[in-house]
């Protein structure tokens, strides 16, 4: 469980910046925009720190799923004891 909320976490990772990436080219846009394309890229501007956000939300969650998740020598050692 815990290897896989590594991978979850390294994916989130990559997304995030993926987001970060379009965020910026959007914002690049945006200079040059004028009238309904700039508040099309403004809004994109908007999903995607929003999503971005979210995706922190979720790396945190991650996070506190892995230190609760009990490592594989825990297991061991309570199948030992039982």
């Amino acid at each position: 469980m815990k290897k896989e909320l590594f991978e979850l976490d390294e994916l989130a990772c990559f997304v995030n910046d993926r987001i970060k990436k379009l965020d910026w080219l959007i914002f690049q846009l945006m200079e040059t925009a004028t009238g309904d394309d700039a508040i099309v890229a403004s809004l994109a501007t908007d999903t995607a720190m929003t999503t971005s956000q979210q995706i922190e939300k979720m790396q945190v969650l991650i996070s506190k799923l892995r230190e609760q998740t009990a490592s594989k020598a825990d297991l061991e050692c309570l199948q030992s004891v039982a």
